[in-house]
């Protein structure tokens, strides 16, 4: 029984989330928005990021941090 409970904990506790930016940025590099959006870790913010993806160049940050550039896809 308490290997099937263990299997299972990780659901019942709540993940952190944290606070990222990602910058909509012009053809000059310059930020035209930006976007809020909570994730539990870097890479689940990578792939929100992704899913933001509409033709522009976009950097991903986390505070102070810099994570990752998009470039623009055309």
């Amino acid at each position: 029984m308490s290997e099937h409970v263990s299997q299972h904990w990780d659901v019942l506790v709540p993940r952190p989330h944290l606070s990222y930016r990602v910058h909509f940025l012009n053809p000059d590099g310059r930020v035209l928005r930006v976007k809020t959006l909570e994730a539990s870790n870097d890479s689940e913010a990578i792939q929100l990021t992704l899913g933001l993806m509409d033709g522009r160049a976009l950097d991903l940050w986390h505070g102070l941090r810099f994570i990752n550039s998009f470039p623009d896809p055309g």
